[in-house]
């Protein structure tokens, strides 16, 4: 392919060239028959410029050639082209003539894939309504009770009535006891005595019966801290009257003195309500009864534990192996060995 075209561009150039030759000998001929102008020719100016005027004779005059010279120049013409002519075309190579057959590329058309846009329908989520179980309450079968006879009420000791005529205090109140004559004789100092341990110990200095909720119940314990008292001065394992029952000490291996009844040794500092006389009068003289005999011990009930421990080789204990007690308001009783 590239030598083919190299022979054709060799070829339009000679071509090119022989007729630029032609062209200049034209030129040249048609030159030198061209009549020269004289400078004394007459000069009109018109509107669109300069116009030369030749006279008629001049022109005759000027205008002949000699026929052989143009057909001497035309011969000279053609002979220079067709030398240059067969000296270009004996110079250019040889071209193969064969027709070189041209493949044309057959471009099909590409044909860009139509990509569709496929839409698909928006499905809006379906929202079920969660229903939660309804769990129906579980109905247990109601079983009745069997019939059960009614258990036999204890037998209970009527109060007695309170004796008006006797003016005690236990019957206006309405407390079970007994009235039993006591063993000995007491003075009025010891009933003081007792008074004062009476109202320190169960109802504090200075503290009426009537400012307690429970006076039935009060008054109860007052007898009670009286029938301790009582129940030692008729014992043979503590001292024989009163006074010296709430007087009792001992010293302990350090020297400090130890009273039976803590406020002892302040007594003289108090001085005991009515409601604690009466109590001591009603258990010491009259005879109120509201303990058994062998009840000599007591304590406030928020330390039982502590009491119990530190005196357990004198309290009783019942077959159970529980201490045989009776526990009040504020005070707990505990029976002791004879």
């Amino acid at each position: 392919m590239t030598g083919l075209l190299s022979k054709f561009n060799i070829k339009t150039a000679a071509l090119t060239i022989a007729c630029v030759i032609a062209f200049v000998c034209i030129t040249a001929c048609i030159i030198a028959a061209s009549p020269s102008r004289e400078a004394d020719d007459p000069v009109l100016t018109a509107a669109n410029g300069p116009v030369r005027i030749v006279a008629p004779s001049m022109t005759e005059e000027t205008s002949i050639i000699a026929p052989d010279v143009t057909a001497e120049i035309s011969e000279i013409t053609d002979e220079i082209v067709t030398v240059v002519t067969d000296s270009i075309i004996a110079s250019a190579p040889e071209l193969d003539t064969t027709a070189v057959p041209v493949t044309e590329a057959v471009t099909e058309p590409v044909a860009e894939p139509v990509t569709e846009i496929v839409t698909e329908p928006v499905t809006e989520p379906v929202t079920e309504p969660v229903t939660e179980p309804v769990t129906e309450p579980i109905t247990e079968p109601v079983t009745e009770a069997p019939e059960t006879q009614p258990a036999a009420e204890p037998e209970v000791t009527p109060l007695p009535l309170p004796d008006e005529s006797t003016g005690m205090l236990v019957d206006e109140l309405g407390l079970i006891h007994t009235v039993e004559t006591p063993a000995f004789q007491v003075t009025e100092e010891e009933i003081t005595l007792a008074a004062t341990i009476i109202q320190l110990e169960v109802m504090g200095n200075g503290s009426s019966l009537y400012g307690f909720e429970d006076v039935q119940e009060k008054y109860w314990e007052m007898l009670s801290v009286a029938q301790c008292i009582r129940n030692r001065a008729e014992s043979a394992h503590f001292p024989s009257t009163v006074k010296d029952v709430i007087l009792q000490s001992h010293t302990t291996r350090s020297g400090k003195v130890m009273y039976q009844f803590s406020p002892a040794e302040t007594l003289a500092q108090y001085t005991p309500t009515a409601e604690a006389v009466t109590a001591a009068r009603e258990v010491l003289i009259e005879g109120v009864t509201v303990l058994p005999a062998n009840y000599y011990y007591f304590c406030a009930t928020r330390i039982t534990d502590s009491f119990e421990k530190n005196n357990d080789y004198m309290l009783i204990k019942d077959d159970d192996g529980r201490y045989d007690r009776i526990e009040g308001h504020l005070t707990t009783f505990y029976a002791g060995h004879k």
